[in-house]
C-alpha cells in the first residue's frame, strides 16, 4: 500500500516537473522569438511606478515581458512611460523602460520593481529660462506638449519609499546606451553626450550613482567624461564628481556670454572637478584639479599676439552659494614660467578680486606678448618699444580690482604694482642716442608709475653707473617719463652720447673729437612726454660730467688743453664747462659758459687764468718781442653778444715781468711792481680796438683807448693820461708809417 502511495506520488511530481519544463520551455522559444505584449498588466504598472504623494502620477502606453537571456530575469517593459502633473502637463516622457520585479514582494502579492532599466534613449534635457527642467525624448512634436518636472521630488520619491510601498524595493535605476542633448534656455547653449550609461544606487543615506559617456561639442571635438556622486536625502543635497580628459577649453566659449573670450583658449584640459549644491542649485560649491595639455592661447585686445603654452596646472575652489573663490594657476610657456594665485570675495552685486603672480626666465623680447594690453599702456608701449634682449629671471605682479563675471566690461582696477627683476638687457633711453646694452636692474612699478632702476650695463666703453627710468601719470592721457642714466668712461665715448643726433652739442661749441682722450663720469637726464609724434623741443636735458686727465685739441684759441680735470654742466638753454689743466706748457683755469639761444646779454663767456711769457702770448697772437720778458698772471675773458661782436678783458698781474719801451726810453724791470687792465673788442676772432687800457708798472701809468689795424697793430692811440718819468700828459698818437709816429701832448710836464 504504502508503495503504492509513493509511486503515485512520484509519477505526479514527476508530471508538475515535466509539464514546469516544458511551460517554461514554450515560454523561453516564445520569449526568444520577441517580447510577449501583456497590455493588461498596465493598470498595474501604471500603479507600482506611481509613488504616493508625489505630485505626479505615472502613465504608461503599453507593457510588455521581454526576456534578455540565461543571465538575465525576466522584464516588464513599459512603453511610452510619462509623468503627468496634477494639472495634466506631462515632465517627462521615455521611450522605453524595463521593470525588473522584486521576487519579494511577488511572493507579498505585490508588483514592485527591484531595478529600473532604461534602455538606448534619445533623451533632450532642457534647463528653461525659468530655472526648471524638462525632460523628452527626441521628438520635437512630443517637446512642446511636456512641462517641467520637479527634479528634488523625484529623488525624494526614490530615496525616501515608504516600506511596502510601490519604490520600497526599488535598488537600482540604470541608464545605457544614451543619447542626451542639453539645451539651457538661459544661457543659450547646447551640450551633446553620447554613448552614455548611468546607475543610480538607493543608499542608506539617499542616493549614490555612477556613469561615463563622450561629450560631443562644436568643432567635432569628442570629450571622454566619467561622473560619481551621490544624493543625500536629509539634507537635500547633490554631490558630484567629474572626470573630464583633453577637454577643449575653446568648446566652452559658447555657454555663456562671459565665457565668450575663451573661444581663444585652444588647450585641453584633463582633471577633477567636484561639485555639490542644493537640487534647484542653491548653496553650491566646488573644486577642482586640473591639468592642461599644450596649445595656444589668443585673447584679441588683451594680448599682443597667441601665445603658445606646453603645460599647465589649474587648482581651483568656489565656496557655497558663490560667495567666493580660489584658484592657482602655473603655466609652462615652453622655458618661461607663470604662476598665479586669485581670490574673490563676494561684494554687492559682484566680486572684490586680488591676483598675485610670478613669472620666471622670461626672455625680455617676449614682455610684450605675455604684457596685457589694458594694462599700462603708455608704460608698457614704452617699455616693451625700448627695453631689448636679455631676460626677466622673476617678475611679480599684485592687483586687486571689483568684477561683475556676468558683465566683463565692469571690471575695474583699483590697485596694481609688482616687480620686475631684468638682466643682459639692451635699453634704449633716449631714441636715437647709443643703447645701453647688457644692463640688469629691477622695475617696480604701480598703477601711476613705473620706476626702472639700472643697475649697470654699457654705452659703448662707457660703464653704466646706477641709474634710474621714471614714467609716471599712467592713470592720465599725460604720461611722462624722467631718464637719468649715469656712466663713466673714456670721455671721448661720453662726448660721442651727447655730440649724436639730435643733441650735437660738441659740434655746435665747434670741438673736434680727434684726439679727445680722458676719462669721464657723465649723468644725462631726459624728461619727456609719452607720445608718439615727439618733437626735440619737447624734450627737456641736462647733462653734468667730471672730465679727469682729458686732452682736447684746439679748444684755447686753437691751443690744446692737456690733463684737464673739468666739470660740465649741460641743459637746454646752455652750457657750462670749468677746471684745470695745461696750456701751451702752463698750468691754467679754464671756463665756458656757452648758451644754446640769443636771448641775454651774451652768447658765450669763457674766461682763463694762467701765467703767460714772450712765447705764449706770441702763440696767442700778441707777439710783444723783445718788449716783454719773464712772466704775467693773466686772467682773461672772452664775451660773445648775439650780434656776433665780442669783446676780450684782460687783467695782467706785471710783478715778475720785465717791459721796455725803447721809443720812450722808458723800462719796468722784474720784480717791480704793476697792474694790467685791458678791454679789447674783437671781430671774426681778431683784435680791432683797445676800448679800455689802464696799466700802472714802476714809473708808468698809462690810461688809454687805441684803434688797431691788421694784426691788432695799434693805429691810433688816444691817451686820457700818460705818465712817464716826469711827464704827466693827455694826448694822442697816431703811426703815419712804419717806425713813424705823430704824437700831440698837453700837460703840466712834458719831459
Amino acid at each position: 500500500m504504502i508503495h503504492r502511495v509513493a509511486v503515485v506520488c512520484l509519477e505526479i511530481l514527476l508530471a508538475l516537473v515535466v509539464g514546469l519544463v516544458l511551460a517554461v520551455l514554450v515560454l523561453v522559444w516564445r520569449l526568444s522569438e520577441g517580447p510577449i505584449v501583456l497590455d493588461g498588466l498596465r493598470p498595474y504598472v501604471e500603479t507600482m511606478l506611481s509613488p504616493p504623494d508625489v505630485g505626479f502620477r505615472t502613465v504608461v502606453g503599453g507593457t510588455q515581458v521581454s526576456w534578455s537571456g540565461w543571465n538575465h530575469a525576466l522584464d516588464l517593459v513599459a512603453q511610452d512611460v510619462r509623468l503627468v502633473e496634477p494639472d495634466g502637463n506631462e515632465s517627462v516622457r521615455i521611450d522605453r523602460v524595463a521593470v525588473a520585479l522584486s521576487p519579494k514582494a511577488l511572493l507579498a502579492g505585490r508588483l514592485a520593481p527591484k531595478r529600473i532599466d532604461v534602455l538606448d534613449p534619445r533623451i533632450i534635457v532642457t534647463r528653461t529660462a525659468e530655472g526648471g527642467w524638462r525632460l523628452v525624448p527626441e521628438t520635437t512634436e512630443q517637446a512642446e506638449e511636456v512641462g517641467d518636472f520637479d527634479l528634488a521630488r523625484l529623488l525624494r520619491a526614490f530615496t525616501g519609499a515608504e516600506v511596502g510601498g510601490p519604490l520600497s524595493d526599488l535598488l537600482e535605476i540604470d541608464v545605457s546606451g544614451a543619447h542626451v542633448r542639453l539645451f539651457d534656455d538661459r544661457r543659450g547653449y547646447t551640450i551633446e553626450a553620447q554613448d552614455v550609461s548611468m546607475a543610480l544606487l538607493r543608499t542608506r543615506e539617499g542616493l549614490a550613482f555612477h556613469g561615463d559617456g563622450t561629450m560631443s561639442w562644436d568643432g567635432g571635438a569628442r570629450t571622454p567624461l566619467e561622473v560619481h556622486g551621490g544624493y543625500n536625502r536629509d539634507g537635500g543635497r547633490v554631490r558630484v564628481e567629474a572626470l573630464v580628459q583633453r577637454l577643449p577649453v575653446n568648446a566652452l566659449a559658447s555657454l555663456d556670454p562671459a565665457l565668450a573670450q575663451l573661444a581663444g583658449v585652444a588647450l585641453p584640459i584633463s582633471g577633477t572637478i567636484r561639485a555639490e549644491a542644493g537640487i534647484s542649485g542653491d548653496g553650491a560649491s566646488a573644486s577642482a584639479e586640473i591639468k592642461v595639455g599644450a596649445g595656444t592661447v589668443s585673447l584679441p585686445g588683451l594680448l599682443d599676439r597667441p601665445v603658445d603654452v606646453a603645460g599647465a596646472s589649474v587648482s581651483g575652489v568656489l565656496k557655497p552659494d558663490l560667495d567666493g573663490a580660489e584658484i592657482e594657476v602655473k603655466l609652462d610657456l615652453g622655458g618661461p614660467t607663470l604662476e598665479v594665485g586669485a581670490v574673490a570675495v563676494r561684494s554687492g552685486s559682484g566680486y572684490g578680486v586680488t591676483v598675485d603672480g610670478t613669472a620666471q626666465a622670461v626672455p625680455v623680447d617676449d614682455l610684450k606678448r605675455y604684457w596685457p594690453e589694458p594694462v599700462g599702456t603708455a608704460a608698457r608701449e614704452w617699455v616693451t618699444g625700448n627695453l631689448l634682449d636679455g631676460t626677466v629671471p622673476q617678475a611679480t605682479v599684485h592687483a586687486a580690482g571689483w568684477l561683475d563675471p556676468t558683465d566683463p566690461g565692469t571690471l575695474r582696477l583699483d590697485q596694481v604694482g609688482g616687480r620686475i627683476d631684468f638682466t643682459g638687457v639692451t635699453t634704449h633711453y633716449f631714441r636715437p642716442l647709443p643703447p645701453a646694452t647688457g644692463v640688469h636692474g629691477v622695475a617696480q612699478y604701480d598703477a601711476k608709475s613705473f620706476d626702472i632702476a639700472l643697475a649697470g650695463g654699457q654705452v659703448g666703453r662707457l660703464e653704466i653707473d646706477p641709474s634710474t627710468v621714471l614714467i609716471t601719470d599712467l592713470d592720465t592721457d599725460n604720461e611722462k617719463a624722467a631718464i637719468d642714466v649715469a656712466a663713466r668712461g673714456p670721455v671721448l665715448d661720453a662726448l660721442k652720447v651727447i655730440d649724436h643726433k639730435p643733441l650735437g652739442y660738441p659740434t655746435k661749441l665747434g670741438l673736434k673729437l680727434d684726439g679727445v682722450d680722458g676719462q669721464a663720469g657723465v649723468r644725462l637726464r631726459f624728461e619727456l612726454p609719452l607720445r608718439k609724434d615727439l618733437k626735440i623741443e619737447q624734450v627737456k636735458l641736462a647733462a653734468a660730467a667730471n672730465l679727469a686727465h682729458v686732452n682736447l685739441p684746439e679748444v684755447v684759441a686753437g691751443h690744446d688743453l692737456r690733463d684737464a680735470d673739468l666739470t660740465l654742466d649741460l641743459n637746454g638753454a646752455g652750457m657750462k664747462l670749468s677746471g684745470t689743466g695745461t696750456v701751451l706748457g702752463a698750468k691754467a683755469e679754464v671756463s665756458l659758459d656757452q648758451r644754446f639761444h640769443k636771448r641775454g646779454a651774451y652768447t658765450s663767456r669763457s674766461r682763463m687764468k694762467t701765467t703767460a711769457n714772450r712765447e705764449r702770448l706770441a702763440a696767442f697772437g700778441l707777439d710783444l718781442g723783445d718788449r716783454i720778458g719773464g712772466q704775467a698772471a693773466v686772467d682773461a675773458q672772452v664775451e660773445v653778444r648775439p650780434d656776433g661782436t665780442e669783446s676780450v678783458t684782460v687783467t695782467a698781474d706785471l710783478q715778475n715781468t720785465r717791459l721796455t719801451v725803447d721809443e720812450l726810453g722808458w723800462e719796468k724791470p722784474a720784480g717791480s711792481s704793476g697792474i694790467l687792465r685791458a678791454k679789447l673788442g674783437m671781430r671774426d676772432g681778431n683784435p680791432v680796438s683797445v676800448d679800455a687800457f689802464d696799466m700802472k708798472a714802476g714809473d708808468m701809468a698809462a690810461l688809454a683807448t687805441a684803434a688797431l689795424g691788421p694784426g691788432g697793430v695799434p693805429q691810433v692811440i688816444d691817451f686820457e693820461r700818460l705818465k712817464i718819468g716826469k711827464t704827466d700828459a693827455a694826448g694822442r698818437a697816431e703811426r703815419i708809417g712804419p717806425g713813424n709816429w705823430r704824437v700831440a701832448l698837453r700837460g703840466s710836464v712834458i719831459d
